[in-house]
């Protein structure tokens, strides 16, 4: 489940931020397949996100599941969660204007763009980054079957770097995330990020959480970001606004 968005990165890892505070109930999405014994799911998407998460119960007495019976107790885990999760990640490419100078004249240069985010409900909201949509003229929001639909900026925070935009998708397309309670991480802890980096869409890396509670300067630099995790799995230009979750 999602414990975060991911966001920046540092000398020493990625910079992921997440809410603080306990779970309430959210839409139950259905695994494609019971859990790993033992499992337990807590989680949210990486990014600045609100207090309140969503869990999910009475999956960890599940029996296992014979579709993974030949697969490692870790490869289990991975793959559970993949599975699980990564039908609740998004594609968001953007086209803009930008400003620039040729010899001596203004002009317009085109610009594009892509980042990743994540389904918040079966209204259509989609949570990323401000960054990942900022100043964009034309948003398109592909979801994991393929189909894209425009998406339209509902409202941003720049100094918290977080944006929320809304598709009109069929509600049966949309697997909303499920937000888990960042109160409950540890340092030395795995972590799953799932992204689009560099346009290679549903990329599943893996790290360990290697610090919490970091501060990190705005985007602004009007005030500091607080309770920012800190991770060490691959994250590249394109994972931005997708979600860090855990097991």
């Amino acid at each position: 489940m999602a414990v975060g968005l991911v966001g920046g990165i540092s000398l020493t890892g990625w910079l992921v931020w997440g809410g603080r505070g306990k779970p309430v109930a959210a839409e139950e999405v259905q695994p494609p397949f019971p859990p790993p014994p033992g499992s337990r799911f807590f989680g949210a998407p990486v990014g600045a996100v609100p207090p309140a998460a969503a869990k999910h119960d009475g999956i960890s007495n599940l029996e296992e599941s014979p579709e993974l019976a030949e697969f490692t107790p870790e490869e289990r885990v991975h793959i559970w969660v993949y599975e699980l999760c990564n039908r609740s990640v998004v594609h968001i490419t953007t086209k803009s204007i930008r400003e620039g100078a040729l010899l001596l004249f203004a002009v317009e240069i085109p610009a594009e763009g892509e980042g990743s985010g994540v389904v918040l409900d079966r209204n259509g909201h989609i949570l990323t980054n401000c960054h990942v949509v900022e100043d964009a003229q034309e948003i398109q929001v592909t979801l994991f079957n393929g189909k894209s639909y425009a998406g339209r900026l509902v409202g941003q925070d720049r100094v918290t770097d977080v944006a929320v935009l809304r598709i009109e998708a069929p509600p049966e397309e949309l697997f909303p995330v499920m937000f888990g309670d960042s109160n409950r991480l540890r340092v030395g802890q795995r972590v799953y990020a799932i992204g689009n980096p560099f346009g290679f869409e549903r990329t599943l890396t893996t790290g360990i959480i290697s610090s919490l509670n970091r501060t990190l300067p705005s985007r602004s630099q009007a005030r500091t970001i607080k309770n920012v995790i800190q991770i060490d799995a691959a994250i590249n230009p394109g994972n931005s606004g997708g979600p860090l979750l855990d097991t």
